[in-house]
């Protein structure tokens, strides 16, 4: 390998950096529509990149088509003579990168058929990433690089090569396995290895809350200890009274957290009790449905943070109010293109001081800013507007709150309160908060910041 070849030269210096793929373009947590041209009603397969050049495999896909004739095996790419096959391969032509995903996510199998020799031996492919980021098995030909990948059924022969595809699919590894692969090789995160090891600046206290949430906290715990220890001075889990094995899992696998038990699910209650125990100088609350794939997010938001005195507070998610005077509902950045982070010519800003409130799934706030707030408010227990009222506590305190869409947050949505306009429980809490938050701070109308009413700051 040319990296050990540098490093027998004396480069100690020379890093390895396989390629990645883009989490924000491949994010199987999206919803898709099906692609109009995609074949319909049959086992899918599919390949896209390129179709030239001695490296691909035609015989393959002849091969595997013939073999399997309920299967549609479908390649997107330029191609300048198409070759005779049978009809259940289709050519769709050359697609946009953020197109991709859609095709890929009503397929059932992915495609790697490079023809084995010396191209193939020093190829690290970025289309695996972009499958596999999808969580789809791949039925690949003999590449060294992605060996050890998981999802990923290597063909020794043509022959091997066409049964495979018949039988991938039928059993896909966890999504937990999945979102570990992704942790490890997104760009974000091939960034930080070539950028090395940073001076330490363990000055922040995570903290998060669990409630019966058994089958995502490891990943949230397990991605934070590997891409923030530079950053971290301790995890603090709240469990806000979990009838599951969630707190067994933080317990046994992750000694290092501290580990407090809150009698009640309460968002506001829990948080206070994580706050209470916590010695960084900086607090960041997080979600128990997030994870990162970088260190980036504590990079960004304590730079904003130590370089604008200003703000109070910074935080991944973020939301205006529709219309005050009679619905505290809304927008958020969640749905807004770019999340809200592009000026009105479509440039990127660095972060926004316009917003009206925000979120605690990814909010930093110094601890001695949080100690001068009343803390978060537990009438609001167990959840609903605890986080916009802490952001209106930041602003009665003279202080402004930002909102930036952090590099490498990645959420999985509504795995930790089961929110949403058809659960008629969430609703009346809604409600219920919704009156008492209007009520506690009808003395600041100017708080109530509505979306078409901003400007974008930097």
């Amino acid at each position: 390998m040319l990296v050990d070849k540098l490093r027998e030269m004396g480069r100690t210096d020379a890093v390895y950096a396989p390629n990645a793929a883009n989490e924000y373009i491949f994010d199987k947590y999206k919803n898709y529509n099906r692609p109009h041209d995609l074949p319909k009603n049959r086992r899918c397969a599919l390949y896209f990149g390129s179709l030239y050049g001695e490296w691909f495999a035609w015989d393959h896909i002849e091969a595997a088509a013939r073999r399997n004739p309920d299967t549609d095996f479908v390649l997107i790419g330029d191609l300048a003579k198409k070759p005779i096959l049978p009809d259940n391969v289709h050519f769709l032509g050359a697609k946009e990168i953020d197109e991709l995903p859609a095709y890929l996510n009503f397929c059932d199998i992915a495609l790697l058929p490079f023809v084995p020799g010396k191209i193939s031996d020093a190829v690290s492919p970025i289309k695996v990433f972009e499958y596999l980021f999808l969580n789809k098995p791949v039925v690949a030909t003999q590449l060294p690089e992605i060996a050890d990948y998981p999802n990923v059924f290597i063909a020794s022969s043509r022959d091997e090569f066409a049964a495979l595809c018949g039988q991938a699919g039928e059993n896909t590894i966890t999504t937990l396995e999945n979102d570990r692969f992704i942790m490890r090789n997104s760009w974000l995160t091939r960034l930080d290895t070539i950028c090395g090891n940073r001076p330490s600046a363990k000055k922040v206290s995570v903290i998060i809350l669990i409630h019966n949430n058994e089958s995502i906290i490891e990943r949230c715990l397990e991605s934070f200890v590997l891409h923030a220890a530079d950053f971290i001075t301790e995890i603090i889990v709240v469990d806000n009274a979990s009838s599951d094995g969630g707190p067994e899992i933080v317990r046994t696998k992750f000694p290092s957290v501290k580990l407090l038990s809150n009698p009640q699910n309460g968002c506001s209650s829990g948080r206070n009790l994580g706050a209470s125990a916590a010695s960084g100088d900086i607090l960041a609350f997080f979600d128990s449905d997030q994870w990162l794939t970088s260190s980036a997010p504590f990079a960004e938001a304590i730079s904003i943070l130590e370089k604008d005195a200003s703000v109070g507070a910074v935080s991944w998610g973020a939301g205006w109010f529709e219309d005050p005077e009679t619905s505290l509902g809304g927008p958020i950045v969640d749905y807004i293109p770019d999340r809200a982070m592009t000026d009105g010519s479509g440039s990127y800003i660095s972060y926004r001081t316009d917003i009206a409130y925000l979120a605690t799934s990814g909010m930093f706030i110094p601890k001695m800013v949080f100690s001068k707030t009343g803390g978060f408010d537990t009438y609001y227990d167990p959840t609903c507007f605890e986080d916009t009222d802490m952001a209106f506590q930041v602003k009665d305190l003279g202080l402004r709150i930002a909102y930036r869409d952090l590099s490498g947050v990645r959420h999985q949505p509504h795995q930790t309160t089961g929110a949403s306009i058809s659960n008629k429980s969430y609703m009346q809490l809604f409600e219920r908060n919704a009156a008492y938050f209007r009520s506690k701070w009808k003395n600041r109308p100017e708080f109530f910041t509505r979306l078409e009413d901003t400007q974008r700051l930097k």
